[in-house]
C-alpha cells in the first residue's frame, strides 16, 4: 500500500492508552491518558471545568459527591468524550475503548430500559464517593452501546508508602453485563496498571470475540503480548517524576523498536506505540489483519493528546495537558500543510501541533462583552 493512499475500511472512533502509576516513596499516584482518534478531532479538543454544586436528591440538603469536574473534552457535548477526568470528591476517572468483535452480542441493546453510557459515566462521576459506588452506578441500565475498560483512582487511599484496598476500581462493559473488582492488589504487586483497549477480564476477552482473533492472527490482538502491553511493562519504571511520565505517554519510537514489529506487518507500524501516528506509516507496510482494525494504516488517525494527573495537581482539578500528536527531535509536529493525507478537513484552526505540555490554570470570566445583561459564564484556560 502506498503511503499517499489512505485506506479506510472500518469506521474510526476513540481509542486509548493509560498509565497508572504508583510512586510509594514520593506518596504520589500518577494517571496519564492519551486519546486516539481522527485527526480532525482536533479542531474542537477543549479542556473545561464544570463546578455545578448539585443536590444528591431534591428536597435534600445533602450535595452531591463532586460539585466540581475537570476534563479534555469537545466543543458541543457536555460529555467528556475523552475520558478523561479529576473530580472534587478525590477520584480520578478514565477508560479505554474496547473492541466487539463477536457482533451477535448486541442483540442484547435494546432502545428502551438501558442508558447512553456517557450519561451513565457523568452521574456516576457526580454521585460516587468511591470506586465501588461509581462501578456500582455506572453498570446500572447498561447499553452496550459503547463498551470500555474504566479506571477509577481513590486519591485518598494514596497514603505514606501504601495503597489502601479501593485505591484502583476496573470496571469493563459488554452489551448486556458488566464486570468490576478492586484491583488495588494488582497495582501493589507490580507498581503500575495499564491499559491499551485490551479486556483484562478472561471472561470479557473471550465473550468479545478477542481469545479468537487473537489465535488467528497472533499478539496484536492479545492482553499481554500486544505492543503497548510490553513496552508499558518495559519502560514503567523510568517514570521517577511528572516529566519522565509525559515522556512515556509521548513515546512514539517505532522505527527503532523492536516491539513495533508485528506478526502479519511486513514492516514496523507507528500503531505499535503508547502515542500513535498513523500519518507516519511506511509505504507498503499493510497488515494481513488490517481490515479488523482501524487503529493501523496510513491515515489521520493517532493519540491526539496528552493529559496527566497527580495526587497534587488533582486536589485543585490541575492537570497537565498537552495538544496534537506527538513530536521530537526525530519526529516532525504533525502539520495540516505538509503531510502527505490526502484528505484534509475544511476547517484548520491550527495549522501545526508544535505544543509542549503545560498545566492547566482554571479562570472564571463574564462574557459580558458579548452578551451583555445575560449571567453565563465562560471558562477559558490560561497558561
Amino acid at each position: 500500500m502506498s503511503a499517499k493512499n489512505e485506506t479506510s475500511t472500518k469506521a474510526s472512533r476513540p481509542t486509548c492508552s493509560v498509565l497508572i502509576k504508583h510512586l510509594p516513596e514520593q506518596n504520589e499516584m500518577y494517571v496519564a491518558h492519551n486519546t486516539w482518534h481522527e485527526y480532525t478531532a482536533m479542531s474542537y479538543k477543549a479542556l473545561k471545568k464544570y463546578n455545578l454544586p448539585y443536590r444528591r436528591l431534591a428536597g435534600n440538603e445533602e450535595r452531591v459527591a463532586a460539585e466540581t469536574a475537570t476534563m479534555s473534552s469537545y466543543v458541543g457535548t457536555i460529555f467528556s468524550l475523552d475520558d478523561f477526568v479529576t473530580l472534587s470528591s478525590g477520584l480520578v476517572t478514565t477508560e479505554t475503548s474496547l473492541f466487539v468483535y463477536d457482533s451477535s452480542l448486541f442483540e442484547a441493546s435494546q432502545p428502551l430500559g438501558q442508558v447512553f453510557e456517557p450519561a451513565r459515566v457523568m452521574a456516576a462521576n457526580r454521585l460516587a464517593r468511591d470506586g465501588r459506588e461509581w462501578t456500582q452506578i455506572a453498570s446500572q441500565f447498561n447499553s452496550g452501546t459503547y463498551n470500555n475498560q474504566w479506571m477509577v483512582v481513590d486519591m485518598s487511599k494514596v497514603l505514606e508508602g501504601r495503597l489502601d484496598d479501593g485505591a484502583l476500581w476496573v470496571m469493563e462493559q459488554l452489551p448486556g453485563r458488566t464486570w468490576a473488582e478492586d484491583q488495588t492488589s494488582v497495582l501493589r504487586g507490580s507498581g503500575y496498571w495499564a491499559s491499551y483497549n485490551r479486556a483484562f477480564y478472561p471472561e470479557v476477552f473471550e465473550q468479545s470475540g478477542a481469545a479468537e482473533l487473537s489465535k488467528k492472527h497472533g499478539s496484536w490482538f492479545s492482553y499481554d503480548k500486544t505492543p503497548r502491553a510490553l513496552i508499558m511493562a518495559r519502560d514503567h519504571d523510568t517514570v521517577v517524576d511528572e516529566q519522565s511520565m509525559m515522556k512515556l505517554m509521548r513515546y512514539n519510537g517505532f522505527q527503532n523498536d523492536p516491539l513495533a514489529i508485528v506478526p502479519g506487518c511486513p514492516k514496523p507500524i507507528p500503531a505499535a506505540s503508547i502515542a500513535n501516528r498513523c500519518d507516519l506509516t511506511l509505504p507498503n507496510s499493510e497488515c494481513s489483519w488490517q481490515s479488523l482494525d482501524y487503529m493501523v494504516g496510513h491515515q489521520g488517525y493517532g493519540a491526539l493528546d496528552m493529559k496527566f494527573t497527580n495526587r497534587r495537581l488533582s486536589t485543585s482539578g490541575k492537570f497537565w495537558a498537552v495538544a496534537g500528536p506527538t513530536h521530537g527531535p526525530d519526529m516532525p509536529p504533525f502539520s495540516w500543510t505538509t503531510t502527505n493525507l490526502t484528505s484534509l478537513p475544511s476547517y484548520m484552526p491550527i495549522e501545526v501541533f508544535d505544543f509542549e505540555p503545560s498545566v492547566t490554570q482554571w479562570q472564571m470570566e463574564l462574557i459580558s462583552d458579548a452578551f451583555r445583561g445575560i449571567p453565563f459564564v465562560s471558562i477559558r484556560v490560561a497558561e
